[in-house]
């Protein structure tokens, strides 16, 4: 009776180290996870940064043959035509 619980004992720390070392597995592997996600939404940061440099240089530029000061685009003065949906399922 005594071997068979001793056996059980061993057994059940066997598990627990076991678990530990899962556990402190998984950790790491959540640890890098959250690195690269930070340095995703750095890199994320970064490109919205540069296309909003890039669109504030594409508004600001005159239009070509005209008077600089009245061609410049910005965002309240460009015009979008619309497009007719045409109902394709006829």
């Amino acid at each position: 009776m005594k071997k068979k619980l001793e056996g059980r004992l061993t057994s059940a720390r066997n598990d627990t180290v076991s678990t530990q070392e899962e556990i402190l597995k998984k950790e790491s592997e959540i640890t890098s996870l959250k690195s690269e996600l930070t340095n995703l939404k750095n890199e994320l940061v970064l490109k919205i940064s540069e296309l909003d440099c890039q669109k504030s240089e594409v508004i600001s530029k005159p239009v070509v043959g005209g008077n600089d000061e009245k061609n410049t685009s910005n965002s309240s003065n460009i015009f979008v035509p619309s497009i007719p949906n045409k109902n394709l399922s006829k």
